[in-house]
């Protein structure tokens, strides 16, 4: 059953998630691509700030004019009436404002997605070629680039900030009644296997998470531990990869996995999630299978 889900679930996030050929290009090397998306990343992510910002000084003098306005209704009709004038010329301003802050957050998402996916990459290929260098061999260029693109990973994933809720929304409330038409009932079932199958896109997404998490776990591991070794032969002082803040910024309410965390343990509560989400899935299924089977009872 659940190697079914995440097959079915699978094959719709495929066609649903943002693809990262863009960050395939061809006829640049790794590190050339990696910087080629820092740049695109820092445009894409100042025009965002810059639309936000815009936004939010339109906002605060939209907010102040209708609290004036209110104050205004009765001791002053007609200073009222000029600024709800106010208000209606700033609406459309604001509107115009809050769409391009929607265009420029998802043109930023997109691009951090791209630079993710290049950062990962590299960062895959520069601990390859470190554990693959004898011991002999300078290293110093390899680690110093590992830390600063791993930090640089970090930094961008802070600033998009996933909000991923490590919480179940509620069951929802579909049950059969004694008035229901068979018809009802099949439609209630297939309610129910929609939901199932948005929830089995979800675990999905979470898998992906911990095995991004465990590689990068992983990695930064074998980079620290062969640095280390490097540092005790006196073959150079470079400050070597933490492992202990590795892994995408995951926040929520009390029971989201935070920065604050090891790696290990956002793993153990994403994991945890994922869990509580098969099972979730597996009533759901069960609940329509239960209604397809009185719809068919009905018809009898």
């Amino acid at each position: 059953m659940r190697a079914f889900l995440l097959l079915t679930a699978a094959a719709v996030a495929a066609t649903l998630a943002p693809s990262r050929a863009g960050a395939q290009e061809v006829g640049r090397s790794p590190l050339e691509l990696v910087e080629y998306w820092n740049g695109v990343y820092d445009a894409a992510y100042r025009r965002y700030e810059a639309a936000a910002a815009e936004f939010r000084v339109l906002e605060e003098n939209w907010n102040r004019l209708i609290d004036e306005r209110l104050q205004q209704v009765e001791s002053n009709p007609a200073r009222a009436e000029r600024i709800l004038g106010e208000i209606l010329s700033l609406s459309t301003e604001r509107t115009i404002a809050q769409g391009q802050v929607r265009v420029e957050t998802e043109e930023w998402e997109q691009v951090g997605d791209s630079f993710i996916g290049a950062l990962d990459n590299y960062l895959e290929i520069l601990n390859n070629t470190i554990r693959g260098t004898p011991l002999g061999d300078s290293l110093d260029e390899s680690i110093s680039l590992y830390n600063f693109w791993h930090e640089r990973l970090e930094e961008v994933e802070r600033q998009l900030a996933p909000n991923l809720l490590l919480v179940l929304e509620p069951m929802p409330e579909v049950v059969a009644r004694d008035d229901d038409t068979a018809e009802d009932l099949e439609r209630k079932a297939t309610l129910l296997e929609n939901r199932a199958l948005r929830d089995s896109a979800g675990v999905v997404e979470i898998e992906e998470k911990i095995a991004t998490d465990r590689r990068r776990l992983e990695r930064d591991r074998s980079t620290a531990d062969l640095s280390a070794r490097i540092r005790r032969f006196g073959d150079m002082t470079i400050p070597v990869v933490p492992t202990t803040e590795g892994g995408p910024e995951i926040v929520g309410d009390t029971t989201a996995a935070d920065r604050t965390q090891t790696p290990e343990q956002r793993i153990e509560l994403m994991e945890a999630y994922r869990d509580e989400m098969i099972a979730r899935v597996e009533l759901l299924l069960e609940r329509a299978r239960e209604l397809r089977a009185e719809a068919a009872r009905r018809r009898m």
